[in-house]
């Protein structure tokens, strides 16, 4: 109402999840002579879209943690609707919901303008450093000096793919190495002192983004060419991961282990990454701890200090990829022996432990849910080549069945992916297995299957959304279940937009197979989202058009073209 006030020649869409305040807002508008140029519509942000463009989005959300509306002043708590308030478990359910969609709905070099509680300023303008097309953020403080708005402006117009659907796929396909071997073992070059040589790195915006990090913190990068990098890390001596790379992505958290047990100090940023839920680094900070590291949280940073790192026995409360993985370095040279109980079974997470174990460290048990690492003074520095990734080897798996393919899938690990495997087998997907190749071809309409996440070997979360989009065109209903990340359905709204029949409850996705999907504007809100809105676009009749798709960059290696060599009609353009 004030923006409709203030700039006379303006006009204004304003939502309200409540149908009474809404009147009330309408009859303010009508009172203040605005009410001819607003709009007024009904809707819950957090599940529906809205239409168009907007040189401006202004709001006040529910920012408030649900365990602590009681404590709240009763004025507040009586005048308010609870749903007013309540921005869930940590306060921040609107913002992670809002963020990655407002960039879409905003016009080139438009605001954000979000108001925040007065301890949310680190996270909220986390999630608009995740989302990458904001700039300019800044923090607003209230009178009374807290932090009480944060402003960001869209930037320039960023790459979108564009796919025209209905064509099947058929040819041969190549595998990259694993981003997420990669990551870590980039992290573990810091427990040595010289040249380390690592071979087939995929050529992701997240290896690039560790490789700076690292480059903060001292080392030298001598060669990154044909997917082989040479790092030297004997001035690696700076203990600060910066925000501004860390914020980008949450692997980059990975460096904290090493840093301490190098130096005895390190001050990490809190990590980012993709907007799907709170993903808290809890474990690795308490886990530390019981190693010796005194911890502490100051204004968005981690910092930590110890003259020396001892062992001790852990256990994962939760189970914890890269808390295994950061746990697993810092104890590599420590003192005395370590053991992680409940500890990840990845194959990232053994391929970690075999490659420290050439340098000389002696961990064993991966694999398994308890690792046991004794202490050793030095490390040699690494030299070894990164697996296939499994996560892009089941995006390519699948995108062969939603497009009723025929692809042979090279330079993989066919064990790797035996629970995607077994749920295409189980939709009547036609899968043939060498050694370290895949032939799958579909041999018919898909039938409909069920799925449930969960932690290696079972059904992987980071599959989740893909394996959703071939499910949409399935015969029957199936239902998926994700047990591992919170709020990783941000892909069905763009699905439904498709014509996708899809329903949540909670933590559960029921999809009712539609005989097509028809293409659309779509837009990625996170790495594994974006490869689903792909693999629908590829079966979908017409054009799609995705926007945001630096998030895919993240994870894989030239998908358009390694698609565009299997026959898909798809490019990338501003």
């Amino acid at each position: 109402m004030i923006m409709a006030k203030e700039i006379q020649d303006c006009k204004v869409t304003a939502i309200e999840i409540d149908p009474k305040a809404l009147n009330i807002a309408k009859e303010n508008a009508t009172n203040h002579g605005t009410g001819d140029r607003i709009k007024f519509l009904c809707r819950d942000l957090k599940k529906e879209d809205w239409e168009g463009t907007y040189s401006m989005i202004l709001s006040n959300p529910p920012y408030i943690a649900s365990a602590d509306i009681d404590r709240i002043m009763p004025e507040v708590q009586n005048y308010e609707p609870r749903k007013a308030l309540d921005g869930g478990v940590t306060g921040m359910d609107f913002y992670r919901s809002i963020i990655p969609r407002a960039i879409n709905q905003l016009e080139e070099h438009g605001f954000l303008i979000l108001e925040i509680g007065h301890s949310q300023a680190y996270a909220v303008t986390a999630l608009l450093n995740q989302a990458s097309g904001f700039q300019k953020i800044e923090v607003i403080k209230d009178y009374s000096g807290y932090d009480r708005v944060v402003k960001a402006q869209k930037g320039a117009l960023m790459d979108k793919i564009v796919i025209e659907g209905g064509r099947r796929l058929e040819g041969t396909v190549k595998m990259s190495g694993a981003k997420n071997a990669v990551l870590p073992v980039l992290a573990a070059t810091l427990l040595t002192q010289g040249r380390n040589i690592i071979d087939g790195v995929p050529k992701v915006r997240d290896v690039t983004t560790m490789i700076k990090l690292l480059e903060g913190l001292g080392a030298k990068l001598e060669s990154y060419h044909n997917e082989k990098i040479i790092l030297d890390t004997c001035n690696a001596n700076n203990p600060e991961a910066p925000y501004d790379l860390v914020s980008t992505m949450r692997a980059s958290c990975l460096v904290l282990g090493p840093l301490l047990s190098r130096l005895g100090k390190a001050k990490v940023s809190l990590p980012g990454g993709c907007a799907i839920g709170a993903r808290p680094i809890d474990l690795h900070i308490k886990g530390l701890q019981e190693m010796g590291a005194e911890i502490t949280l100051e204004k968005g940073y981690v910092q930590g200090k110890v003259k020396k790192l001892k062992g001790t026995q852990f256990y994962f409360d939760t189970v914890s990829v890269t808390g295994t993985a950061n746990l697993m370095m810092a104890a590599v040279l420590a003192d005395g022996e370590t053991v992680l109980e409940n500890a990840a079974k990845e194959p990232e997470v053994g391929f970690l432990a075999d490659i420290l174990n050439l340098a000389g460290a002696k961990i064993s048990g991966q694999g398994t849910d308890i690792i046991t690492i004794q202490g050793t003074s030095s490390l040699d520095p690494i030299e070894c080549t990164i697996f296939p990734d499994r996560i892009e080897t089941g995006t390519f798996m699948i995108a062969a069945a939603i497009t009723q393919g025929d692809i042979t899938i090279e330079n993989c690990v066919p064990q790797h992916v035996e629970p995607i495997i077994l749920k295409l087998q189980e939709g009547q997907v036609g899968i043939e297995i060498e050694k370290n190749k895949m032939r799958v071809f579909a041999k018919g309409p898909i039938n409909a299957v069920n799925a449930k996440t969960h932690p290696y070997p079972g059904f992987p979360t980071d599959i989740q959304a893909q394996f959703m989009a071939l499910m949409t065109l399935a015969k029957g209903q199936s239902i998926i279940m994700e047990t591992v990340f919170e709020n990783r359905f941000m892909h069905v709204a763009e699905l439904k937009r498709m014509g996708a029949n899809i329903s949540l409850d909670g933590h559960t996705a029921i999809i009712n197979g539609v005989e097509g999907l028809s293409g659309a504007p779509l837009m990625a809100t996170d790495l594994r989202a974006s490869a689903s809105l792909v693999l629908a676009a590829l079966a979908a009749k017409g054009q799609s058009v995705i926007s945001r798709v630096y998030h895919i960059d993240r994870g894989y290696v030239a998908i358009e073209k390694k698609l565009s060599q299997l026959g898909a009609q798809i490019n990338r353009v501003k």
